[in-house]
């Protein structure tokens, strides 16, 4: 059982009449081994392994408990599921002061100073969290806490016997993390039934991963409210970052972001959506509207996105190019080139599976388009550049069509060029246009 257990009693009552007694106990244990207690708590969803320091005080009743305070430390903790899978959690040391009140449904209990540790550091930092528990007819539980850490709640639902397999896929896709503060919550659960939860909190640097194409986010804050149904996230952010991997080779820094973005589940899909989110990196300033559709069954969401874009100094595109999808000598080339001028009125819209982009067979739609003003495009070394150069581009799928109003090359005049590429995976360059000047400045 472990190497030290400690009790005392100062109880009132008539002889064996144990029903009648009333008092209070004290238990200290020493490194008590929780799995040889298994059998006591047989009836709960979870099992418990691990040694456990306790040092508590309580006030019973005949043989019910009133209430009880004191304190606890859990070493090489360990929480299972009882079903097949046996899914568990682990911790190195667990710790917490606690206290346990006898209410007329159930029970009230606040943990202090709540602390979790593994791998050596502090994964948990010391929280305060009061809950309340009643159990006739269903289990519900209300409750608060000052802080929740959402990478290791991530890791404890496997365990809850009333979780839907489609609610945990969802979280391992989306691997969230970060701090919950403040945070406000409500279960109920009736045997065979699916479970009502309810929370609102604030949010301090939540992060997703990237997966499957859909972009991973760090860095944000705001706060959120909602169910396993449906909910909303309120964004407001200084200092989050942007991570598409299979698009781009590096984070990308967002100065600011904000808005609202609400997700819902369906019986065959799970859905994310904002109607307008604010952007900046930078000198870039995105407003964005979309809709990401991801079914159980798929492994990439379907995403239906507009992006307006305020004016961008084309100097500055090289660091936003998606790399990852151009060839190398294109992204040599628009890193180079670009030496001066203003895209302007920009506008992106894709529709379709993000990992089928760029919809090489129709399968979806993607299209930029934006136009300029007083570019200067040093297009090659050898062949000098073009200055003043006004006009419109517009990429479609792999096809980029460039039309200039007017420009100078070589100090003469230029109008009406249309530059088209039909698929920039196999880079045909044709140009049509009009060009005027001396003829000494025309042979040049």
């Amino acid at each position: 059982f472990g190497e030290r257990l400690k009790f005392a009693a100062d109880l009132d009552g008539h002889g064996v009449e144990i029903q009648d007694w009333q008092g209070r106990i004290y238990l200290e244990t020493e490194d008590l081994a929780l799995d040889a207690l298994e059998g006591l708590f047989a009836q709960l969803p979870i099992s418990v392994s691990g040694r456990m320091d306790v040092e508590l005080w309580a006030g019973i009743r005949g043989v019910q408990l009133e209430w009880a305070s004191g304190s606890y430390v859990i070493h090489d903790a360990v929480f299972e599921n009882r079903t097949a899978d046996a899914q568990g959690i682990g911790a190195d040391r667990l710790s917490s002061a606690f206290f346990v009140q006898s209410t007329d449904k159930g029970w009230g209990l606040g943990l202090r100073k709540f602390q979790l540790q593994r791998d050596n550091r502090v994964v948990w930092p010391w929280s305060t969290i009061d809950l309340s528990i009643e159990m006739d007819p269903a289990l519900r539980i209300r409750g608060n806490a000052s802080t929740l850490v959402l990478d290791e709640l991530h890791s404890l639902t496997p365990l809850l016997p009333w979780v839907e397999a489609e609610a945990l896929s969802m979280l391992d896709r989306l691997e969230p993390e970060g701090l919950l503060r403040e945070a406000e919550f409500e279960l109920e659960y009736n045997e065979g039934q699916a479970p009502r939860f309810s929370a609102r909190a604030k949010i301090e640097d939540l992060q997703f991963a990237a997966h499957a194409g859909l972009p991973g986010l760090s860095g944000l804050s705001g706060w959120l409210e909602g169910n396993l149904q449906s909910g909303y996230l309120h964004l407001d952010s200084d200092q989050a970052s942007l991570r598409m991997p299979k698009v781009f080779p590096a984070t990308l820094d967002l100065r600011h972001l904000q808005g609202v973005v609400h997700w819902q589940r369906y019986a065959n899909l799970f859905r994310i959506e904002s109607q307008r989110l604010s952007v900046n990196s930078g000198e870039l300033g995105v407003l964005a509207r979309w809709q990401l559709d991801w079914s159980y069954d798929k492994p990439s969401p379907w995403l239906d996105m507009q992006l307006a874009l305020d004016d961008f100094p084309l100097s500055r595109v090289r660091q936003h190019l998606p790399e990852k999808i151009m060839p190398p000598r294109a992204v040599a080339w628009l890193k180079r080139a670009f030496v001066a001028g203003t895209a302007t009125d920009a506008r992106v819209m894709m529709q379709g599976r993000v990992d089928q982009m760029p919809f090489d067979n129709e399968e979806g739609r993607f299209e930029a388009r934006f136009g300029f003003e007083n570019v200067v495009l040093d297009y090659d070394p050898a062949w000098g550049g073009l200055e003043e150069l006004d006009g419109t581009a517009v990429f479609s799928g792999r096809s980029m069509q460039v039309t200039a109003t007017q420009g100078r090359l070589q100090d003469s005049p230029i109008k009406r060029v249309v530059a088209v590429i039909k698929d920039i995976k196999r880079p045909l360059l044709q140009i049509e246009g009009t060009a005027g000047g001396t003829l000494p400045a025309m042979l040049e």
